[in-house]
């Protein structure tokens, strides 16, 4: 019995449309290259999933540290609030959120423009903004300026 196809290395072939005669061993290397695709498409696939799961994984396996301040002035704050009127340069570095640049800024806004007269008047100050006011708020008061007798004058 004659097969009904080309033959292509003694294989009877279901498809002679899909096979180049005069190439035989084209049929092998399609079959093969369509295996070793679906192979590395498989393997890749596996990849992204563990690559994408193990993150995950060790996020839960690692141990929960503690959060750092960013300096350890940040960290301390004031126990007493602030005055705005007579506070030095180095008790305003103290409050959360100001600087050495920040503190001079208000105290050179306090010489030019006198003593403050609400602790809202601070957001006067260039830098200080309604957000970082409200994180000061707490921190703040406004009196007026008391002179310690003997102290020198300014």
């Amino acid at each position: 019995m004659e097969p009904v196809g080309p033959v292509i290395d003694s294989h009877k072939v279901s498809d002679p449309g899909a096979l180049c005669v005069t190439h035989p061993g084209a049929f092998h290397f399609i079959f093969f290259w369509r295996l070793s695709m679906r192979a590395l498409f498989i393997v890749l696939t596996l990849a992204l999933v563990s690559v994408a799961v193990l993150p995950a994984d060790a996020r839960q396996k690692a141990p929960a540290r503690a959060p750092r301040a960013t300096s350890a002035r940040a960290a301390a704050v004031p126990s007493a609030p602030v005055n705005l009127n007579s506070a030095t340069q180095a008790q305003l570095e103290a409050l959360p959120g100001i600087g050495p640049k920040a503190a001079q800024r208000i105290i050179e806004y306090r010489q030019k423009n006198g003593q403050f007269k609400k602790i809202e008047d601070l957001m006067n100050v260039k830098g200080v903004g309604e957000k970082s006011f409200l994180k000061l708020k707490p921190y703040l008061t406004v009196a007026e300026k008391t002179e310690h007798p003997g102290a020198p004058q300014r």
